[in-house]
C-alpha cells in the first residue's frame, strides 16, 4: 500500500510539473510571437525636456501601445509590441505626459529591425496627430500594456498580493501581466511631502512578503511604493520595466528620490537597476539600497534547471552564477550607500553549506557585494521570515535617517 501510495503521489507530482511547463511553453511563445526588443539610440541634442516615446498603431496616434521615457545620453532597450506602425519620438515640453501641438516630433515608421535611432535634429512641428490631442498618454491602447499599473492605489491586503498568485508570474508570467495585478502600485495615497521607500519582492514572491515591514514602515510616516513584476521573466526586462516605470511616476508625480528594499532576486534586479541609473542622468535619487538575503553569486540549482527542465524559466538563465548577468552586476560601481542583510541557518538540508534553506550564505557574501556595502547585517533566520524580523527592522529604519538629507 505504501508503495501505491508513493507512486501515485509521484504520478501527480509529475502531471503537476508538465502542466507547468506547458503552461511557461505557451506563455514564452505568445511573449515572442508578441513583442520584440529593441535597442533605441538618440542623437545628440540641446533640448533638455523630457524625451518621449510612443509605440502607435495608425499614424494619426488613435491608437496608443505603450510609452516610454528615453534616456537621452544612452543606448535605452525596450520591449515593443510586433503590431506596432510608428513610433513618435518628442519632447514633452511641459511634462504633462501630452503631446502638445508646438512640441517638436518625430514619426518614425515601425518594421522589424533591433535598433532604432531618434534624431531631434529632424523633428518637426508641421503635422497635427490628431488622435493624440490632449490625451494621457500614460493610458495604453493595447490590451496587455494597459494592464501594468504605474501609479495605482493598492493596500498591503489587496487581493491583487495574495501569495496564491506567485506561481502565476513564475510559470506564465504573460497571464499575470494580462491580469491586472503588475505594475508599480503606492500602498497609501500619494503624499509628495513623505520620505518614500520601494519593497522588491524575489522569486514566486508578492508585495505581501513585505506586509510586516510596510505597515511599521508607514506608522513611521513614510510613503510606500510596491514593484510588483512576473518573476520569471528575464532579470534584464524586469529590470528595465522597473526602470521605466520609476522613470514614469519621477515625472508623472513628481518622485524625487526613493529608499530601495529588496528581497532575494529582487536584490538582483534592483542591483541592475542602480547600474543603469549610474550612467542615465536623470534617473531618480536612490537614498539607500538594502537587499535582504539575495543571491549576489547567483543560484546553483538554476544551472539544473537550465540543464535538464523540457523549458526554461528565462530567469534560471540569469541565476546561473556562470550568467552574463551575473557576471556584469559589478560591472557599475553604484554610489549608493548599501546595507547588505544576509540570513543563515546552520540546519540547512538541500544546501551542502550554510545558507538560510534556500539562498547559500556564499552567494549573499558575494565578495564584490560585501567590498562595496556600507554597512552589514547578519540574521540568524530562514529566507523568508527574515523579512518579518524587528532587528532587521531597526537597523533599516537607522540606516535610512543616517543617509537622508538633511
Amino acid at each position: 500500500m505504501g508503495v501505491r501510495v508513493a507512486i501515485g503521489l509521484m504520478i501527480v507530482f509529475l502531471l503537476s510539473a508538465c502542466s507547468s511547463f506547458n503552461q511557461l511553453r505557451s506563455n514564452l511563445d505568445e511573449l515572442e510571437n508578441t513583442y520584440q526588443t529593441v535597442d533605441i539610440q538618440v542623437e545628440p541634442s540641446d533640448n533638455e525636456a523630457p524625451l518621449l516615446l510612443v509605440a502607435l498603431n495608425d499614424a494619426n496616434g488613435k491608437e496608443i501601445s505603450n510609452l516610454w521615457l528615453v534616456d537621452k545620453h544612452n543606448a535605452n532597450r525596450m520591449l515593443i509590441a510586433k503590431s506596432t506602425q510608428y513610433l513618435l519620438a518628442f519632447f514633452d515640453d511641459n511634462g504633462d505626459f501630452k503631446r502638445q501641438q508646438d512640441e517638436p516630433y518625430q514619426l518614425i515608421p515601425f518594421k522589424a529591425t533591433s535598433t532604432i535611432t531618434i534624431a531631434p535634429s529632424k523633428f518637426n512641428r508641421t503635422q497635427v496627430l490628431s488622435g493624440l490631442n490632449g490625451r494621457d498618454l500614460t493610458l495604453s491602447d493595447d490590451p496587455i500594456m494597459r494592464q501594468f499599473r504605474i501609479g495605482a492605489l493598492a493596500s498591503i491586503d489587496d487581493v491583487r498580493f495574495d501569495l496564491s498568485q506567485a506561481d502565476l508570474g513564475l510559470w506564465q508570467p504573460m497571464e499575470q501581466v494580462k491580469s491586472g495585478i503588475t505594475g508599480l502600485y503606492f500602498v497609501d495615497e500619494y503624499n509628495a511631502h513623505k520620505p518614500m521607500v520601494l519593497f522588491v519582492h524575489g522569486m514566486k514572491g508578492s508585495p505581501r512578503n513585505f506586509q510586516s515591514i510596510i505597515r511599521k514602515v508607514q506608522a513611521e510616516g513614510y510613503q510606500v511604493l510596491v514593484y510588483y513584476y512576473p518573476s520569471g521573466l528575464s532579470l534584464d526586462t524586469i529590470s528595465d520595466g522597473l526602470f521605466e516605470s520609476l522613470a514614469v511616476a519621477q515625472h508623472k508625480y513628481a518622485v524625487k528620490r526613493i529608499h530601495l528594499v529588496a528581497h532575494s532576486m529582487g536584490g538582483l534586479i534592483s542591483k541592475a537597476f542602480l547600474n543603469r541609473c549610474e550612467v542615465a542622468p536623470n534617473c531618480i535619487e536612490v537614498t539607500s539600497f538594502t537587499s535582504v538575503s539575495t543571491p549576489f553569486q547567483g543560484v546553483k540549482s538554476a544551472e539544473a534547471g537550465v540543464a535538464y527542465a523540457p523549458v526554461v524559466v528565462p530567469a534560471w538563465q540569469d541565476l546561473q552564477p556562470s550568467s552574463e548577468f551575473i557576471k556584469q552586476l559589478y560591472s557599475v560601481t553604484s554610489k549608493t550607500p548599501h546595507l547588505l542583510v544576509f540570513s543563515y541557518q546552520l540546519t540547512g538540508i538541500i544546501n551542502s553549506e550554510s545558507s538560510d534553506g534556500v539562498i547559500a550564505l556564499s552567494s549573499q557574501l558575494d565578495s564584490r557585494a560585501q567590498l562595496l556595502a556600507t554597512r552589514m547585517l547578519g540574521l540568524p533566520l530562514g529566507h523568508v521570515n527574515v523579512l518579518d524580523s524587528e532587528m532587521l527592522y531597526e537597523q533599516m529604519l537607522t540606516f535610512w535617517r543616517d543617509n537622508e538629507p538633511d
